[in-house]
């Protein structure tokens, strides 16, 4: 206005939640999660007997079929904005991956499927190789991966298999027998190391402490006079309390053994 005066007015817009983002195709049975990255939306399914969603999208997948699922969010004024997307539920259901989820280094594992008709995959093969038609798993390396059993349909069930060390480990009662002995056992990370390793030579050795997983947690080395030792181990403080695997090395013979590492 000429006189300099003026009004204001504040226009608060309705907000536009995001697109949908999540898995869009599952099998009755099972779940499947969406997202939307504005939060305080309220999620709905246009066919419950399809399928419901929870207040965090979760879907649950009743029966086969294409539902729209829905998430509105509403501003502090009442307006409401919607987005939607399609979750397409194949009717055919799978079950849940059976057999044990662990095997040593080149050991064997089976896992088997109720569901008939499927194939079986390894997400990693490097880690462990899983027989496509048998669910023979074998381990490769130290790890994890996943293993997938999928059928035509597109439904699949997944298990999640962890490949160790698998070190055959055999404890002696004895000094006098080859083999050394952890004294005490359990400890508390300080422990005495004694025993005849098999040799006659005096050579160096190197000692590792190991975890179910083969991962290394502390290394030292000693000299072996005449393939016996006695040596003191001081573990650092901090490691996690559990089973833990002492393995010492020469350059004639490998040894393990286990403790129990407590507080």
């Amino acid at each position: 206005m000429p006189t300099g005066c003026y009004v204001t007015k504040t226009i608060q817009s309705n907000t536009v939640p995001p697109a949908i983002t999540g898995t869009f195709v599952a099998c009755v049975g099972q779940t499947t999660a969406l997202h939307d990255s504005l939060p305080g939306g309220v999620w709905s399914s246009a066919n419950t007997a399809l399928a419901t969603i929870s207040t965090t999208g979760l879907v649950n997948c009743i029966s086969g079929g294409g539902v729209t699922i829905s998430y509105t969010y509403t501003n502090p004024l009442g307006c409401n904005n919607t987005v939607f997307a399609q979750t397409h539920i194949l009717p055919t259901t799978i079950s849940a991956i059976t057999g044990i989820a662990n095997v040593h280094v080149s050991g064997t594992s089976a896992l088997t499927d109720a569901s008939t008709g499927g194939t079986w995959r390894s997400d990693n093969i490097s880690i462990a190789s899983v027989g496509s038609a048998t669910g023979i798993v074998s381990g490769n390396s130290i790890g994890t991966t996943v293993i997938s059993y999928s059928q035509p349909s597109g439904c699949f069930a997944t298990r999640q298999v962890t490949v160790n060390l698998g070190m055959d480990v055999v404890e002696y009662t004895s000094v006098y027998k080859c083999g050394f002995e952890v004294t005490p056992n359990p400890n508390d990370g300080n422990f005495m190391l004694t025993g005849n390793l098999g040799t006659d030579k005096t050579q160096a050795a190197t000692i590792e402490i190991v975890t179910e997983l083969g991962n290394v947690v502390a290394i030292r080395y000693a000299v072996v006079s005449n393939g016996l030792i006695k040596e003191k181990i001081a573990m650092k403080p901090g490691i996690p309390t559990g089973i833990y695997f002492v393995k010492i090395v020469t350059d004639e013979s490998s040894s393990v053994m286990r403790f129990i590492l407590k507080e």
